[in-house]
């Protein structure tokens, strides 16, 4: 019901904008109920056929933790780490919301988090620009590099952001759990801005990284326009190898 109500409203706003009404732009949350065990996310796509969609787009955001969970969910994400539970809980609020007018771009960079990207060529224009719907595979399998699979093609390795040039991830951009990831000293601005550190004093150090997905699309002035975001999971990134 909500589904036809919404597209009833774009209807209606696409007629009233030859009467000289603002057009109303609107994309559902086109995905499924995304699943993630111990070491993959799954992400169904579904088809969306809006002219002005663009692309999804992928958010993640790295947690260092002295806590070993293979299964992360959100009862023990505050073990993992309590920056977790408070940027879960503040998404939750645009996941859970009955509408979307919201830039969501904005609200993920404002929390630190930043668009996943892959080697070799742009995940967002490339990979997830499909219109008809598909599978979304991230592999977290120990002693290979974190993966990307779109609709069963290539599996592309995933790169960590650079924030467009702002910092310099360290060691490199490979989602590994690398003692120079989540070193205290590199977990700044312009080195590890994607990471956040842990408090405990333990010696034992883990990394995990949480992802969310959204639909990304673009008005007639050329304003990003976003669905409501949807979780995808937290995977524990591999040990060096």
């Amino acid at each position: 019901m909500k589904k036809r109500a919404a597209a009833a409203i774009v209807i209606l706003s696409c007629m009233c904008a030859s009467c000289g009404i603002e057009e109303y732009y609107y994309l559902p949350a086109a995905f499924g109920a995304s699943q993630s065990a111990a070491n993959k996310g799954i992400v169904n796509l579904y088809g969306i056929s809006y002219s002005y969609f663009l692309n999804f787009r992928i958010y993640y955001r790295i947690y260092v933790s002295d806590y070993v969970e293979l299964a992360p969910g959100t009862g023990n994400f505050s073990q993992i780490n309590p920056t977790l539970t408070s940027d879960y809980s503040a998404f939750l609020t645009y996941i859970n919301a009955e509408t979307q007018n919201t830039n969501m771009g904005t609200v993920f960079s404002g929390r630190k988090y930043y668009p996943l990207e892959v080697q070799g060529t742009n995940l967002d224009q490339d990979l997830l620009n499909v219109t008809g719907g598909g599978i979304v595979n991230l592999d977290f399998s120990d002693r290979k590099n974190p993966t990307i699979q779109v609709n069963g093609g290539t599996e592309y390795t995933l790169y960590r952001s650079t924030g467009d040039g702002v910092f310099n991830p360290r060691p490199n951009r490979l989602f590994i759990n690398d003692p120079e990831l989540y070193a205290a000293s590199n977990i700044n601005d312009t080195t590890n801005a994607d990471v956040v550190n842990t408090t405990s004093t333990s010696p034992d150090r883990y990394t995990y990284a949480a992802f969310y997905i959204v639909a990304v699309g673009m008005d007639t002035n050329f304003s990003p326009i976003y669905s409501k975001p949807g979780f995808i999971g937290v995977l524990k990134l591999p040990e060096p190898f």
